[in-house]
């Protein structure tokens, strides 16, 4: 299995922008008619890098030494995560203001246990 960066000359920390750009100027240098051959490998290429999922998946797979060896480092490069909050409009509803989260004195949840 080729390495898609190596083959669109790209380095793996690049954007989506820049594996476009490069798909481009390697396709107008190489077209189908003059070398189908290496036509083929780019276009391979860039359906491995095209987008983020598709990227996620070479990355995850190409990291796995056929030796049996896994370059934990290089992935861990890689990896990235979506930490973004989707809130429910009904936490801010009237139910949540009623809630015991704004309580301040709980005296009357405590009983006094006979010694």
């Amino acid at each position: 299995m080729l390495n898609p960066y190596q083959v669109l000359g790209v380095d793996p920390n690049a954007t989506e922008a820049e594996i476009k750009k490069a798909y481009f100027q390697l396709v107008r240098k190489h077209t189908p008619e003059r070398d189908p051959e290496r036509f083929k490998r780019i276009r391979e290429a860039y359906e491995q890098l095209r987008s983020a999922e598709a990227r996620s998946k070479t990355d995850v797979h190409s990291f796995h030494d056929p030796f049996g060896e896994f370059d934990l480092a290089a992935l861990e490069r890689r990896l990235t995560f979506d930490l973004s909050v989707t809130l429910d409009p009904s936490l801010f509803s009237m139910d949540s203001r009623l809630s015991d989260l704004d309580r301040v004195d709980f005296t009357e949840d405590f009983t006094e246990v006979p010694r």
